[in-house]
């Protein structure tokens, strides 16, 4: 990989209505538990800004995450966590609703410096 490459896994979360103070509650005790997942780097929560999101409340958590092969990782670990994880979801439906996620990063041969003419 590159020298500085980065790269996160970034899931969005909408708060339900008057759930706000839960809601907060709820991210610190899903950090907490993201942040001991296998290949985690650093988590930062954002809400949305610039219309960038679908919902008006919503909260964009970006994890750093090692490589790809973390999420592999990931999979492995529900079965040592899965009951941590199991009533942390509980948690979050009385005040959150998931909404997409996607990985953003420095991917490999993205950079416009990369691209080739192909004439």
């Amino acid at each position: 990989m590159a020298a500085g490459y980065r790269l996160f896994y970034v899931s969005t979360w909408e708060t339900l209505p008057d759930k706000g103070v839960a809601a907060r509650a709820w991210y610190e005790q899903a950090r907490e538990l993201w942040a001991r997942t296998p290949g985690v780097r650093s988590i930062d929560a954002y809400v949305q800004q610039f219309s960038l999101g679908s919902a008006r409340d919503q909260l964009e958590v970006w994890v750093e995450i090692d490589n790809y092969e973390v999420l592999d990782r990931w999979d492995n670990a529900m079965g040592d966590m899965g009951d941590e994880f199991i009533a942390l979801n509980k948690v979050a439906a009385e005040c959150v609703r998931q909404g997409p996620a996607r990985l953003v990063g420095d991917y490999v041969g993205s950079g416009i410096q990369d691209l080739q003419s192909t004439s």
